[in-house]
């Protein structure tokens, strides 16, 4: 019995031993690492119209509650240099649609084929691909290269709205030109296309892009014979400060060789954890058949973006923002603009942000004929950024 003990405790033993030599060398189990990550940000504002003057497309007294915009991002990091991204963008869109109606003809009688033609205005919401590319991203110490091909963001846009860190509050006006100009210079925040960035030591990127020309909302083989390109220098010569150069130039119809919009100009930026100051500027033409379509450009904006959390103690937010432009035609026919932006607001926390926004701008049109015509507009915003 006592030989039998002793081979049965032995026996145990080597049990115990072996089970946990195993618990001590088998690999610990990887955290699970999610297969794509999901994020989403969402800006939402309420306006209020204090003034509209007679010539305005606004309603003065009248307010306003939207969804301005809903982002959903899908991202894969494949391995350490290739990566992908989709990113949906819901928007709210108004369309036209024909309605046909039976009429009279006035002979006391309905005749076949007697119809009436009238458009009805909708409002939707539509989700658009706003990105949806992949990326080589590799690094050759001291110079970095990363390509990305599919719908990819338009480097001008996206320098002027990444230095005032605003997007929320509203575009930079290198994409909301229309505002001041009357006319769209560029083609959008995205478009379909190839960007390239070679960057070194993270001091100097050179950007271009080559792209169809016709923005992220329209991604069919459209089989445009002439297409859009960007090029954008950035300094960065300490971390906080940016200088870039922009170049832009696109067809506006494509397959006509005398239509083209063609910009270049600037911008300097200082971004830290409290502050985002600067301003861009551009300077453009646009190349067309007749007179009245023939325009010099100038447009400039400075912005000022203060989190008051490491001065204050409190995370107050103070923005203020000032654009001008300016378009003449060669038929002297001109297009003045301007627009200024003062708000008050608090960071909840990095995901929720909200401030109470005064706008107020102007914009006056000069005919060919010298007729002048003014529009004056008002309003009261309040606006909010929620992301998840």
């Amino acid at each position: 019995m006592k030989s039998r003990t002793i081979l049965a405790l032995l026996a145990a033993a080597v049990f115990v031993f072996a089970g946990a030599a195993f618990a001590q060398d088998a690999p610990k189990a990887e955290e699970q690492k999610p297969v794509v990550d999901v994020s989403g940000v969402l800006y939402l504002d309420w306006g209020y119209v204090q003034k509209a003057n007679e010539n305005s497309s606004l309603v003065e007294g009248s307010d306003t509650m939207r969804l301005q915009r809903a982002y959903l991002n899908f991202a894969k990091k494949i391995d350490d240099v290739w990566s992908m991204k989709v990113t949906l963008d819901g928007v709210g869109v108004t369309t036209k649609e024909a309605v046909y109606e039976e009429e009279d003809d006035g002979d006391g009688t309905l005749e076949p084929g007697e119809v009436g033609v009238s458009n009805s205005t909708k409002a939707n919401n539509v989700m658009f691909i706003k990105n949806a590319y992949v990326q080589m991203k590799q690094n050759f110490d001291p110079i970095t290269l990363t390509v990305q091909y599919g719908v990819v963001g338009t480097p001008i846009i996206g320098q002027g709205d990444g230095m005032s860190g605003a997007r929320w509050i509203y575009n930079t006006y290198l994409d909301k030109s229309g505002d001041l100009l009357g006319d769209t210079i560029d083609v959008s925040s995205a478009d379909l296309g190839l960007k390239a960035d070679i960057s070194i030591m993270k001091m100097v990127t050179l950007t271009g892009m080559y792209a169809n020309g016709s923005n992220y909302k329209f991604t069919e083989d459209q089989q445009v014979t002439d297409k859009a390109y960007w090029g954008v220098l950035s300094i960065t010569p300490i971390k906080e400060l940016a200088i870039n150069g922009y170049y832009h130039t696109r067809d506006v119809a494509p397959g006509s060789q005398d239509n083209t919009v063609t910009y270049y100009g600037g911008g300097i930026g200082w971004s830290d954890k409290s502050f985002k100051v600067g301003g861009n500027f551009i300077l453009g033409e646009r190349d067309a058949a007749t007179t009245a379509n023939k325009k010099d450009y100038m447009l400039y904006e400075i912005f000022a973006n203060i989190n008051l959390a490491d001065v204050a103690g409190v995370p107050v937010l103070v923005y203020g923002k000032y654009a001008a432009g300016e378009s003449e035609a060669d038929n002297d026919a001109k297009v003045e603009g301007t627009q200024i932006w003062a708000g008050l607001g608090y960071q909840f926390n990095k995901s929720v942000q909200i401030m109470a926004l005064y706008q107020t701008g102007e914009k006056e049109t000069t005919t060919a004929a010298g007729v002048k015509t003014k529009v004056e507009e008002d309003i009261v915003w309040v606006k909010s950024e929620v992301k998840f």
